[in-house]
């Protein structure tokens, strides 16, 4: 296997991500934010932890966190 996933792992590690409930962090949200983005590409950000705005659209840095990054 390559170093980079393909994009059927991906969407099995996001299904994972999204029912996963082994942490606090999981029985306190109301959905998993696995990412997104092109499964080939060369820069990953990575975040702490979803923030109220993440957790609420299952998407990462559409809050305050993401406004630095456009």
């Amino acid at each position: 296997m390559s170093l980079v996933e393909s994009a059927p792992d991906l969407k099995a590690i996001s299904d994972q991500v999204a029912r996963c409930k082994q942490c606090k962090l999981g029985e306190s949200t109301a959905r998993g934010v696995p990412g997104e983005g092109n499964p080939h590409a060369s820069v990953m950000f990575i975040g702490e932890a979803p923030g109220f705005y993440e957790d609420q659209q299952g998407r990462p840095f559409v809050g305050p966190a993401g406004s630095l990054l456009e």
